[in-house]
């Protein structure tokens, strides 16, 4: 049963991150707005981050902390879901940490609109450096129609390129999330992929607020950014996962192509982070045997392919659309020729 007298349940993922920890939870306790839950789900950590929330808890009865196997992100987030008894959700990372207005002007926004979602944008923290970059917001405005609420109909192009893919970035009511029985895919790396288009494309309202209240840790030695180079292949079960329920929901046939140039970019992005060209080599093997064939050839036609070797950029033999027909491209020398299958 929900309990009326919270706002926004918070749900804070927390695996390893003794060293940020304090600073992350000071910033939450500390926020302007105080008529929150903090639901702290500790992925069984090792080090002594359980002690440092249990020290919350004995200060703040608004902290709850609970405790389960070592599963990722996304599990945290979904048990999370489970606890929560207030009207709006927020799902934080624990190495970032909060403007004192973060949850005041995300809960005014989304609440004075009743909108489902709720976008914001974050500050870059240099774990390395120490130093804040008050980059430009990450909120692509060119996209946004002129009106402060507004749903995906409203765009006419970048339907799924205006926001940033983290959820940290966003709050949402708590009821269009239930009611639509969303919940994060199960992934090691990607898995705001999916949550993130289905919220878009599913939300009858969607507001701004265009500030950088987030201070985004970067640079941290053993956050999962920095060793997916090696999960990269999860972007193509986020595809699949996301393909087929926009199917199930009739959105396919709607969003399709707008859906798909936005996955080229998530593609890209896993790309950056592949060290090796055998690394690469097996990627595009994976679009091509996970894939069905238009869509293999969609993407294996619009993604950066860094490693090319000298021979390859001499000479290449591959699939290619041309007059809107599938056909082999030979390139010799950077001219290309074409054959028919």
């Amino acid at each position: 049963m929900q309990n009326n007298n919270i706002k926004i349940s918070i749900i804070l993922s927390v695996y390893n991150v003794e060293k940020y920890l304090n600073q992350c939870m000071d910033s939450l306790i500390n926020q302007t707005f105080k008529d929150f839950e903090l639901i702290c789900i500790n992925d069984s950590s090792t080090d002594n981050s359980l002690n440092i929330l249990n020290d919350y808890v004995s200060k703040d009865t608004r902290v709850k902390v609970f405790t389960q196997p070592n599963a990722g992100a996304s599990s945290t987030r979904n048990y999370g879901m489970k606890l929560a008894t207030g009207e709006y959700l927020l799902f934080l990372d624990s190495d970032d940490y909060f403007d004192t207005t973060f949850l005041e002007k995300l809960y005014d926004k989304i609440s004075t609109n009743d909108a489902d979602i709720v976008v914001t944008s974050y500050k870059l923290y240099d774990d390395t450096t120490k130093k804040v970059t008050d980059k430009k917001s990450q909120i692509n405005k060119k996209f946004l129609p002129d009106k402060d609420v507004f749903c995906i109909d409203d765009i006419k192009n970048g339907k799924f390129s205006f926001l940033p893919m983290a959820p940290w970035a966003k709050m949402y009511k708590k009821d269009f999330i239930l009611n639509n029985e969303l919940l994060f895919q199960n992934l090691k790396s990607c898995t705001d992929v999916f949550f993130t288009y289905a919220t878009v494309a599913l939300a009858k309202k969607i507001c701004i607020v265009d500030e950088n209240l987030i201070f985004y840790r970067i640079n941290r030695v053993g956050s999962i950014t920095s060793k997916r180079g090696d999960k990269a292949q999860n972007i193509i079960k986020a595809y699949l996962y996301t393909k087929e329920f926009f199917e199930t929901h009739n959105l396919w046939n709607k969003y399709n192509t707008e859906l798909k140039q936005a996955f080229v970019g998530c593609f890209n992005n896993e790309i950056k982070n592949i060290e090796s060209n055998n690394e690469l080599v097996l990627f595009f093997e994976s679009i091509k045997s996970q894939l069905n064939k238009e869509d293999a050839l969609y993407f294996c036609n619009r993604l950066n392919r860094p490693f090319k070797s000298f021979l390859q950029k001499i000479f290449s033999l591959e699939y290619a659309i041309k007059n809107g027909k599938r056909v082999k491209r030979l390139t010799i020398l950077g001219k290309s020729f074409y054959f028919h299958k």
